[in-house]
């Protein structure tokens, strides 16, 4: 039987597009307007203004939000969180694809990169930057946030012992912590371009104390982010899962809050599990429910929690916790540091009902919308939530793709490296600026590499051609 011809790169790419146009046509279609267009412009669109709401309760949410942001700019430049609230306000974007970690990681840099461009094409300076930490800081042998490589080198971050680094989530390892950025001891990759700027960047960042890790690397990555644009052109803001607590409290201290009803009342909660049940099934493998509503933080890492009876309990039995559902439980579990918010619950309070717009990666554009729907669903009947539900249904472009939109670049180390002090963003915003997304994406290559996409691919294993699916 005769192969049908292989395709070009733009038609490759497009290929690759169409499983997307199931789970969320509205990103696989600004992707594939975008391919041959410079990646600048393709980042000024993820970047372009958002209506606000009109309803009071996504208005209200916006204000719960916006009390955590202001904070979190006076922490790293003080007097300007009213001028970040308005550009903010402008175009509220949240770049949500990377993991907590530094930004020395291949796909955070360069997600933070596109970002940067999105920003300054849209007149800003500010960049928002969600970090979840409920992975652990060693995903497998010499991977993960507790680790930076160059080349072939690997550097432990904290220099913490392979049995902690594997036992212990991002948002529950305990300080002291430093930053050493320590060679691993197998001597590899010594002669890499990047491993002495490593070096130089580890004996920058030592000497402070920190008392958890999410602290560690919010601050190494704002002396980086520095370091790499003197000029100060962007500001690195970056948003926490402690922070989403905080906001969600403000939710469940508001009686007129949704969040806090779909949170609190029984029936709402039953609806709002069915659907996201549905939605699970519907985009799987994107969307795993790994525990109800919140995580448990118990001996340095997290814990998978079920609801049960009205109350949260540890699914795999641990420590016999148990919570019940309720206002002052889950508000204490909270502040107390028990409770870390599920993605579902911080999405709803820093994206879905403010209305904002989440930029991710190839799995995010999936399970957003999903989580979106969801609530719509579970909405109550009330006029004003009624008004909010229309409101939510009409936000279907209020997410797009970051993550690995630059594909296949060299490690951030060795490009750093040899680029001159002070002005390497620039330079590198000027390098993939002009290029097209296709060429910087590699024609959308991920949508056919990911594991959970390549199931999905309209190609064979062997790149040959076949029907979708």
């Amino acid at each position: 039987m005769r192969q049908p011809p292989e395709l070009g790169v733009g038609e490759r790419a497009r290929a690759r597009l169409l499983p997307l146009e199931r789970y969320c046509p509205e990103v696989a279609a600004e992707i594939d307007a975008g391919l041959q267009e410079p990646l600048r412009a393709y980042a000024a669109r993820l970047f372009r203004p958002v209506p606000p709401p009109a309803t009071r309760h996504a208005r209200a949410a916006r204000a719960h939000f916006l009390s955590e942001l202001r904070a979190a700019v006076e922490a790293v430049a003080p007097g300007a969180a009213a001028a970040a609230e308005r550009e903010f306000l402008a175009r509220p974007v949240i770049q949500s694809a990377s993991h907590c970690q530094l930004l020395l990681d291949r796909s955070s840099f360069y997600a933070a990169l596109v970002s940067r461009m999105g920003v300054l094409a849209t007149a800003g300076s500010f960049l928002v930057s969600y970090q979840c930490a409920t992975n652990t800081l060693e995903s497998r042998p010499g991977k993960g946030p507790g680790w930076v490589s160059a080349g072939d080198a690997r550097f432990n971050v904290f220099g913490l012992s392979r049995r902690r680094l594997a036992r212990s989530s991002v948002c529950g390892v305990a300080g002291p912590l430093r930053l050493v950025l320590q060679p691993a001891g197998d001597g590899r990759g010594a002669s890499a371009p990047g491993y002495e700027y490593v070096r130089r960047v580890g004996a920058g960042l030592a000497g402070r104390v920190f008392q958890n890790a999410p602290e560690a690397f919010a601050a190494a990555n704002q002396a980086l982010w520095s370091r790499w644009d003197h000029g100060g052109r962007t500001r690195l803001i970056t948003f926490t899962d402690e922070m989403s607590g905080r906001v969600l409290c403000r939710h469940l201290e508001d009686e007129e809050s949704p969040i806090g009803r779909l949170l609190l009342e029984p029936r709402r909660r039953e609806a709002l599990r069915q659907a996201l049940r549905r939605e699970a099934e519907q985009v799987a493998p994107f969307l795993t429910l790994g525990t109800d509503h919140f995580w448990l933080l118990r001996e340095g890492r997290i814990r998978r929690l079920r609801e049960r009876e009205g109350r949260l309990e540890e699914r795999d039995g641990g420590d016999g916790f148990r919570l019940p559902l309720e206002r002052r439980a889950i508000l204490d579990g909270l502040r107390g540091g028990r409770l870390v918010p599920n993605l579902f619950w911080h999405f709803m309070v820093a994206g879905i009902v403010p209305q904002f717009r989440m930029l991710g990666g190839q799995h995010q554009i999936c399970y957003y919308p999903a989580f979106r729907r969801a609530a719509i669903a579970a909405l109550g009947p009330a006029e004003d939530e009624a008004a909010l539900r229309s409101e939510l249904a009409a936000c279907r472009r209020e997410h797009g793709w970051i993550l690995h939109v630059i594909e296949d670049a060299e490690h951030p180390a060795d490009v750093l490296a040899r680029l001159e002090e002070g002005r390497q963003l620039e330079a590198l915003d000027r390098a993939f600026g002009g290029c097209s997304l296709g060429q910087a994406s590699g024609w959308a290559s991920v949508f056919e590499t990911d594991p959970k996409w390549r199931e999905r691919s309209f190609f064979h294993r062997d790149g040959k051609r076949t029907s979708p699916a």
